[in-house]
């Protein structure tokens, strides 16, 4: 009895910093909040909609970006702590603070578990997993790299994503974003997911 009393006061205390929290972010800081709420709710949660790190991204910086809040989209690698190595990934940063909607649905949650939702590097809602997020020139990242290109059940799907995120960091650093989306499939262009989530 004592415990399920000590975890309802855990939680009462959780919301109400969260309250505080949001209380205290700045307009852009709210906008940015409010999209990635919606993104979570209505497409990644709401929809199945997986394995589209660099597709949420990227709708996120032009989204925001039409509203005159600059954010930097980031192509980077991630882990899960389950195993040694890293995963292509991409997130958006607003003053160097990570917001990720894209992990918190996974088609495969037992090779992938679901990850956080993530704002302003606050951890919204939990997943099963914790994961650690890395730029791409970062030692620990680079390390894992390497010690994938050594295992032959890796080292072969390593080649294809490794283009894939050179390709993506090309885009993410040339500002080619609304191309992009622009030739994405129907229902993930731009003004497809703009109508979902206003």
């Amino acid at each position: 009895m004592g415990e399920t009393k000590n975890r309802a006061r855990e939680i009462e205390k959780l919301k109400e910093q969260n309250v505080v929290w949001r209380a205290g972010l700045t307009k852009e800081e709210l906008t940015i909040l409010g999209l990635a709420e919606r993104l979570d709710e209505r497409l990644v949660r709401g929809r199945s909609f997986s394995e589209g790190c660099y597709h949420l991204a990227f709708f996120m910086t032009r989204y925001l970006e039409l509203q005159d809040i600059k954010i930097v989209p980031v192509v980077g690698w991630v882990t899960d702590g389950t195993w040694k190595g890293v995963t292509s990934h991409a997130w958006i940063e607003y003053k160097g603070e990570i917001t990720d909607v894209s992990l918190t649905y996974t088609t495969h949650p037992k090779e992938q578990p679901t990850g956080a939702l993530i704002v302003h590097g606050r951890i919204l809602r939990k997943g099963k997993a914790s994961y650690t997020y890395y730029k791409n020139d970062d030692p620990i990242a680079l390390q894992k790299l390497e010690w994938m290109r050594t295992v032959p059940e890796f080292s072969g799907v390593l080649g294809h994503k490794e283009n894939e995120h050179r390709f993506m960091l090309e885009i993410a650093s040339s500002k080619s974003v609304k191309e992009y989306l622009s030739n994405a499939p129907v229902g993930g262009r731009f003004d497809d997911i703009s109508r979902l989530v206003k």
